[in-house]
C-alpha cells in the first residue's frame, strides 16, 4: 500500500479536530527527512492551498468562547496569507502559530474514505 501524500495526511489529520501549523510541518519534515525551512513551508502551503482549492478544509483562527473562525478570501490569498505568517515567525511553528484548518463536510467524507482504505478504524467526527 503507498504512503498517502501530504494532502491526504492532512486530511485526515482533521478528521478528528483541527489541524495547526506545527503539525503540518512536522508531516513534512517527515516526509523530506528534516529539509530547508522555506521548502517546508512552500510544500505545506501548496497541500493546503490544493485542500482549499477543492473544499476540503477551511482555514481560520480559533478563539476562546466562540470556537472557529473562518477566513474570507480565494484560496490564492489564504494560501499566500498562510505564508507570509509563517515566514514571519523566523522560527518553526509552534501550537497556536499561524492559524487553524478545519474539515468541511466534503473533506471528512473524503478523509474517512482514506482512513478506511489504510485500514485504519473510522473516527467520530469533532464539534
Amino acid at each position: 500500500m503507498s504512503t498517502p501524500s501530504l494532502a491526504d495526511q492532512i486530511l485526515m489529520e482533521g478528521v478528528d479536530d483541527w489541524v495547526e501549523f506545527w503539525n503540518i510541518d512536522s508531516l513534512v519534515s517527515a516526509q523530506l527527512e528534516g529539509g530547508q525551512r522555506t521548502d517546508r513551508i512552500a510544500i505545506a502551503v501548496a497541500a493546503v492551498r490544493s485542500l482549499l482549492d477543492q473544499g476540503l478544509v477551511r482555514m481560520g483562527d480559533v478563539e476562546a468562547g466562540v470556537g472557529f473562525i473562518a477566513w474570507e478570501g480565494a484560496p490564492d490569498e489564504i494560501a499566500r496569507r498562510i505564508g507570509s505568517r509563517w515566514a514571519a515567525l523566523l522560527r518553526d511553528p509552534l501550537p497556536g502559530d499561524i492559524g487553524w484548518l478545519e474539515n468541511t463536510e466534503r473533506g471528512d467524507a473524503v478523509a474517512k474514505q482514506l482512513r478506511s482504505g489504510l485500514g485504519r478504524a473510522n473516527s467520530d467526527d469533532h464539534t
